[in-house]
């Protein structure tokens, strides 16, 4: 059986200063860290085993 888990790496902004760019429809990422969503994360190890 072949498993495919979708993830998405999301920028951990609980202690990051977060600035929206010029054109107003995104962050700017220079100095965020990004991780995988806690749900994600769950998922893959759930598809692992």
């Amino acid at each position: 059986m072949e498993i495919i888990v979708c993830i998405k790496r999301v920028p951990q902004t609980a202690e990051a200063e977060v600035k929206v760019d010029p054109t107003g429809k995104d962050i700017i990422k220079d100095r965020l860290t990004f991780d995988i969503n806690e749900a994600d994360s769950y998922a893959l190890e759930q598809a692992i085993l």
